[in-house]
Order: C-alpha cells, then sequence, then structure tokens
C-alpha cells in the first residue's frame, strides 16, 4: 500500500461550522435583578431598549463564586446559539471613590482588594493583608513584622482551651414582654464595657467551654445575666455605685467553687472558701485599706508587746484572804508577753 503526502497551507483549511464574527455581537448592559440560586440575571441593554433574561453568571473558575450586585455594568457577549455570556464586569468610579470620596483606599500596582457592603479585604503588595468594615473595624496581619493586629470594638477568641472576650457588655433584656440583645448603658448613657475570661480544665473535642469552665473570671463592670450591676452579694446597684463590683473570678472543680474573690469599684476586696480549704484560711475575708476582717468579725488582735488597760469595777475582785472587796474601781495597765508562734499580725 503506497501512501500518498500533500502538503496543505492554512488557507485551505476549513471548519465545517461557520463562526460569526463575535467583534459584532458585543454589548453592554446594566444587571437589573438575580436570581442567586440558579446562577442568573437578567441585563438591560445600554445601546438599545431591551432586557435579556437567564443570563448565566460568568464565574472565574469552578471554585470561585461571586455573586454580582443589581447595578453592576457588564460586557456580553454572544456565541454561535446567540446565547448571551457576560465576558466581563466593569468597575467604574474608582477614581472617585479614591480622589474624591475616600471611600476605598489606593491601590498599588500588584495589589488586590474585594469590597461587599462596604467591606473591604485588602491584599497588598508587600504581603500584608487587611479586612476593614464601613464602620471602621479592622483586622491586619503584618508580613514584615509577624504582627497581627486588631481595632475593632469587641473582640471573642473561642477555643478548646475556652472562651475570652472583651467589649462592650451586652445581654439578652427583657422589655416590655420581649426579648433582645442590647447593650448595656450607665444612668449617664454611657456603654459599659468588660473583659470576660472561662478556661476549661482539659479537652473535649469541643470548641469553647462546654464543660463548667475551671476559672471564671470578669473584669470592668460586673452584671448579672439580666445586665443589672451587682455587689458583692448579688444585690443590683447602679453601676456608678462604688460598691458596685469590677472583678469577679471563681475557681472551681467538679462544678464545687473552690474560691471566689470580687473587687468593688471603691477597692474592697471580698474572699469566700468552700468548706474544704477553711482549715488554711478563713472562709470569709475582707481586706480595706484600714483593716482586715476574717468571719465578719467586730473585735480587734492583739499582738505580742501590744499595751493593756484592764478596768475593774468595784466589788469586782477579791482583795485579801477574808470576804473583802476592793471599794472602788482598779485600773490595771501592762503588756502582752506571749503571743501565737503561727499566726503573725503586722505592724
Amino acid at each position: 500500500m503506497k501512501i500518498l503526502w500533500k502538503k496543505i497551507y492554512p488557507r485551505q483549511l476549513q471548519s465545517s461550522t461557520i463562526q460569526k464574527n463575535l467583534n459584532q455581537f458585543l454589548r453592554t448592559g446594566q444587571i437589573v435583578s438575580v436570581n442567586s440560586e440558579e446562577g442568573t440575571c437578567d441585563i438591560r441593554w445600554y445601546d438599545r431598549p431591551g432586557i435579556r433574561r437567564g443570563v448565566l453568571l460568568t464565574q472565574a473558575n469552578d471554585k470561585d463564586f461571586i455573586i454580582p450586585e443589581v447595578g453592576a455594568n457588564v460586557v456580553v457577549g454572544f456565541d454561535s446559539m446567540e446565547q448571551a455570556r457576560i465576558l466581563r464586569y466593569i468597575n467604574k468610579g474608582h477614581a472617585d471613590r479614591v480622589k474624591t470620596q475616600h471611600s476605598l483606599p489606593k491601590i498599588k500596582v500588584g495589589e488586590k482588594l474585594l469590597e461587599v457592603a462596604g467591606t473591604i479585604f485588602h491584599m497588598k503588595n508587600n504581603g500584608d493583608i487587611l479586612a476593614q468594615t464601613l464602620d471602621q473595624n479592622k483586622i491586619q496581619l503584618e508580613a514584615s513584622t509577624g504582627t497581627f493586629s486588631t481595632d475593632t470594638i469587641n473582640i471573642k477568641n473561642t477555643s478548646e482551651a475556652g472562651v475570652s472576650f472583651m467589649g462592650l457588655i451586652k445581654r439578652m433584656v427583657t422589655n416590655l414582654g420581649s426579648k433582645s440583645i442590647q447593650f448595656i448603658k450607665n444612668t449617664a448613657g454611657d456603654y459599659l464595657t468588660e473583659y470576660k475570661l472561662q478556661i476549661t480544665e482539659k479537652a473535649d473535642n469541643a470548641v469553647g467551654n462546654s464543660e463548667i469552665p475551671i476559672i471564671d473570671i470578669s473584669a470592668g463592670t460586673v452584671v448579672d445575666t439580666d445586665g443589672n450591676a451587682i455587689d458583692h452579694n448579688g444585690s443590683v446597684v447602679l453601676a456608678d455605685s462604688v460598691n458596685a463590683l469590677c472583678l469577679d473570678l471563681t475557681i472551681q472543680r467538679n462544678s464545687v467553687e473552690l474560691l471566689i474573690v470580687k473587687i468593688s469599684k471603691d477597692g474592697k476586696v471580698f474572699v469566700n472558701l468552700s468548706e474544704e480549704v477553711t482549715l488554711q484560711l478563713a472562709k470569709k475575708l475582707l481586706i480595706t485599706a484600714q483593716e482586715i476582717n476574717l468571719n465578719n468579725g467586730t473585735k480587734g488582735a492583739a499582738r505580742l508587746d501590744d499595751e493593756v488597760t484592764i478596768n475593774v469595777a468595784t466589788g469586782d475582785i477579791q482583795v485579801d484572804s477574808e470576804t473583802h472587796k476592793n471599794m472602788s474601781p482598779i485600773t490595771l495597765t501592762g503588756t502582752i508577753t506571749k503571743a501565737s508562734s503561727t499566726i503573725k499580725i503586722g505592724d
């Protein structure tokens, strides 16, 4: 069998399907409605009246999903079956937003910026990443220093070790029979803040404090579940009151509270201990700048070498071997010569 070879030139090649010149079928328009579940949109043309419905939303690849907003401007091409295809989205007004409105940061060569509802995600050409919301809450990762920084109203971290929160106090508040989450304020209308830390004893394959925390700390203005400021007894007080707590610390194990430390806004310290540790310390300890109070005591403590004065009333003591008693009051003075070797009291 003999095979004959023949040279073929490009001009001799023709397709059985005659393709239309797509340059003649490019149109611009504006998206007037979006069906995000179907992945389609309706486009109103700019060149002449008309709307094309059910146009597929174009994605960069099968892993990216971007749903455009109503009002987005697009360039549309048509295939051989006259099916509309979005070729590109047109960004309008970028220079005006950067230079005049200052609603977008300056974008340098090689950088990328995403924006949704005023929130931006900016990847800079020096490797930094910035996420910023419309009300200026921001998170930034600096590549050169390896620094993660935040500038936000509230910060909440949840991990296997527990939960930490720092920011404005908010609680579920009942008002006129309906419940809603509200920020807590003082009588002057100022927002109150808190720092809460709950640490669990061990990991349990569940993020957060799914078990009772072994350490529970509330600092700032301590409030109850209803949003009321409280004193060391749990009674409701004004947040501006000196009796309101600014620190509440609880250490517990197996749901038993071992140690509770509470500090009021005027500096009083209240300590409650469980029965298991009362052999080491008193059950209740109150410390102020002027005094230390154990177990709600009302009597002062004496120390070695302290002076002592004893007043004896008439007829209280026998003054001789007979039955004669003192005929007038007697005042006795002296010093304490023996004291406890295990309890030490300062000057």
